[in-house]
């Protein structure tokens, strides 16, 4: 059968998705690796990616997927638009790498 999971907060902390997904008997977790409705976010601290990667490692390494941003529009007509939402999605892809998440 195929895990249950859920989209979790990662407010307080990415480890603390790892947390709320546990708490409720989740076996798979989607997060966003910044805010949704923002264009940048700041650099992830190397002290909150460790506690990320244990809090997971501790949990058997769960599926976990990152979910892009709402604002990013790849095929946008809009040059201005589709440049920041490359720009962003890059962005998103390099947190993601740095966080260990395959997804």
């Amino acid at each position: 059968m195929p895990p249950i999971g859920a989209h979790m907060s990662i407010t307080g902390g990415f480890h603390k998705a790892v947390e709320r997904l546990l708490s409720v008997g989740g076996e798979a977790l989607q997060i966003f690796c910044k805010n949704q409705r923002q264009w940048s976010a700041s650099p992830l601290q190397l002290e909150e990616v460790k506690r990320f990667r244990h809090s997971w490692q501790s949990s058997g390494r769960m599926p976990v997927a990152v979910h892009a941003g709402y604002l990013i529009n790849l095929a946008s007509p809009d040059k201005a638009l589709a440049m920041k939402s490359v720009k962003s999605f890059v962005d998103e892809l390099e947190r993601t790498a740095t966080l260990g998440i395959p997804y």
